[in-house]
């Protein structure tokens, strides 16, 4: 929506639309040859494909209209984000794992659901929250500050 803005900006609005086309019929083609490999992953995969595709073919095009964008900033912030979730996602397999070691094999298959809802996902979210907060931490991310300013923000008084 930030890149459309752009070309709104411009008054160019024939651009985007020329693009979303195309990423509509490459989505299509894809749709149609990677649903037979990959089933539903192979629709979400041209999908994602797709958006991705778009976005580089609209931040180029709109690149030779106006010069340099600043995306190297983006992109190392982009990378850091890919580390840490990354780092994330490996702490919460890990913790499933150990989860899933301390509990022995359970007749009653709706206990062990239970047990899994109440028990499992809140200790996996905290897991997941606390990994990626510390890591967005350690590297300096400026999204955090940005989040930390926010909260610190007073809130107006609706009584007052």
């Amino acid at each position: 929506m930030v890149i459309l803005r752009a070309y709104y900006a411009l008054s160019d609005r024939i651009t985007p639309m020329k693009v979303a086309a195309s990423m509509v019929a490459l989505n299509f083609a894809l749709n149609l040859t990677l649903v037979w490999f990959l089933q539903e992953g192979g629709i979400a995969l041209s999908t994602t494909l797709s958006a991705i595709l778009q976005v580089v073919i609209l931040l180029g095009l709109l690149r030779q209209r106006l010069g340099r964008l600043g995306l190297s900033a983006l992109g190392v912030s982009v990378l850091k984000e890919l580390f840490a979730s990354a780092l994330m996602a490996i702490a919460v397999l890990e913790t499933t794992a150990i989860l899933h070691q301390f509990r022995g094999p359970s007749a009653d298959q709706h206990a062990e659901k239970l047990l899994r809802a109440l028990i499992d996902l809140p200790i996996i979210l905290l897991i997941a929250i606390g990994t990626y907060a510390f890591l967005t931490w350690a590297l300096n991310m400026p999204e955090l500050h940005d989040l930390l300013r926010k909260s610190k923000r007073k809130k107006p008084n609706p009584d007052s």
